[in-house]
């Protein structure tokens, strides 16, 4: 499956902001040097708020962007995985900036931090990595503090690893050859799923408030057929049970994931124009997952 975006005019949108500006024409850099580049291309999967944003005209954008890698690796050969990706990203990053005709934006990777581990049967000792690339316009001062890796103006990039990924589509850029892999809507609603349902057994992960929006944003936007519903709920039992999560019928009623979704809900109104209510949205979203083939 795939689908033609158009980064560019995503891009111009925000001309009249010359922060959110500059910050998109990095994504858009990166984006490129991705499909650029055939190991890279091949492994990550774009997901999260860049995506909704990119692929479904999403009004809920943050300022990072956010991937899964695909191809699985043991402990001992992936110990050197985040300076492979540095240097890739650093000479493609370079290339596309000139491709795409933004001459007077430097960028490189100034940190990547292999997060600690998090779950007992994770393969790997760091379940991600957190990534920050440094951006300056050539000749300002944050141009120069590149070179030192002390650049404040960052775009912050996040690679999950052990994440089955069930079902992607492809990207396909403005010049219609370049192209990148991402979640498909069936993936990211499954995915997001799995995560509000999870978050009762694991409190101390981050806050799913946006999981709820994004759902209803998706169920809204598309029809989905019982054969679609159907993958939705065998992936959503397969990525959660890999995770010993037992998800039925009625996980998604369970108040304590209602209120565990609603926590920060009001934050994002510092992404979108119009935050809808909760738990109209909330209710979408359950009448959608009591309607998967359960029985």
């Amino acid at each position: 499956m795939s689908k033609k975006i158009n980064i560019s005019d995503w891009v111009v949108k925000s001309k009249d902001n010359p922060d959110k500006y500059a910050l998109r024409q990095v994504i858009e850099i990166l984006i490129n040097s991705i499909g650029q580049t055939k190991f890279l291309k091949g492994n990550m999967f774009l997901k999260g708020g860049t995506l909704m944003a990119l692929a479904h005209e999403s009004q809920r954008m943050t300022g990072d962007v956010d991937f899964s890698w695909l191809e699985p690796f043991n402990k001992d050969a992936f110990l050197a995985i985040d300076e492979i990706i540095r240097e890739s990203l650093d000479e493609s990053m370079n290339k596309a900036r000139t491709r795409l005709g933004y001459l007077d934006m430097r960028c490189k990777v100034q940190r990547i931090t292999k997060m600690p581990r998090r779950w007992e049967n994770d393969k790997l000792s760091f379940p991600a990595l957190e990534m920050t690339i440094g951006y300056g316009k050539a000749g300002s001062r944050q141009a120069e503090l590149l070179d030192s890796n002390q650049c404040v103006q960052i775009l912050r990039v996040d690679i999950s690893f052990n994440e089955e990924i069930k079902d992607c589509e492809e990207l396909i850029l403005e010049d219609g050859k370049t192209s990148i892999n991402a979640y498909s809507p069936i993936e990211i609603i499954t995915e997001k799923f799995r995560a509000l349902i999870q978050q009762v057994s694991r409190p101390h992960e981050r806050s799913r408030r946006q999981d709820v929006y994004d759902i209803n944003f998706l169920i809204k936007q598309f029809e989905y057929d019982e054969e679609e519903k159907k993958l939705i709920l065998e992936n959503l039992i397969s990525k959660s049970e890999s995770r010993d999560v037992h998800p039925n019928i009625n996980s998604i009623s369970d108040p304590k994931v209602k209120e565990a979704a609603k926590k920060e809900w009001h934050t994002m109104k510092l992404e979108l124009s119009e935050l809808p209510d909760f738990d109209k949205c909330y209710k979408n979203v359950e009448e959608f997952y009591r309607s998967l083939p359960w029985r």
